[in-house]
């Protein structure tokens, strides 16, 4: 039961007990199709960000899978820029390929249906996972990359160190075109400094 699992959190969102122990947590949602992107090592954060915008440059399933690397190296970067993580701790999670929405247009037929009923995870489990991830022990989360319900390495571009330009360049990139429309933000990341040299 969904339920069930929701308690293993409660302990996270339960005021005494987080002013004494743990600090918050941000478990952003993925997929491992974020490992099958190649990024050309002369192809600038701009170029990468621009080729969201041409439909003959990456077909949907690219751009999806373009959109999910990026997500990761956003976490793994804002997770690195705060170390020890005193005050939030930020991870990244893959609950599996789950039977949703998401599929609505291969849905037609009863076929396709069974299919992804039987082979697929259901949405219920895929939450399930997240909330696990979500509830493990201190100095477990920070950083990790968990994929179901066990911890993974992220792909290349996201901890290579060759590439370690490239991400702070496409964090910088997105803070500048977010401060634009919420000028608030600067505030914000003044305040905390985790985007020292960032932006």
């Amino acid at each position: 039961m969904i339920e069930c699992e929701i308690v293993k959190v409660y302990p996270l969102t339960c005021p005494t007990r987080r002013q004494h122990s743990r600090p918050g947590r941000l478990l952003n949602v993925t997929f491992e199709g974020h490992g099958w992107v190649t990024i050309p090592p002369e192809m600038s954060v701009d170029e990468a960000l621009d080729s969201f915008n041409h439909p003959h440059l990456l077909t949907s399933v690219e751009r999806y899978n373009l959109s999910k690397l990026f997500s990761m190296m956003w976490s793994h970067t804002l997770a690195s820029s705060l170390g020890t993580a005193e005050s939030v701790e930020i991870a990244s999670i893959t609950p599996g390929i789950c039977y949703s929405d998401i599929f609505r247009d291969l849905g037609a037929s009863k076929v396709s249906r069974w299919v992804m009923a039987t082979f697929l995870t259901s949405a219920k489990e895929g939450a399930r996972r997240y909330i696990r991830a979500l509830a493990v022990q201190k100095n477990e989360f920070h950083g990790q990359y968990f994929f179901g319900d066990h911890t993974m390495q992220p792909a290349h571009y996201v901890v290579a160190e060759n590439y370690d330009g490239f991400r702070k360049a496409l964090v910088g990139r997105t803070l500048e075109l977010l401060k634009q429309e919420l000028p608030v933000l600067q505030e914000i990341f003044d305040q905390w400094g985790v985007f020292d040299g960032l932006c």
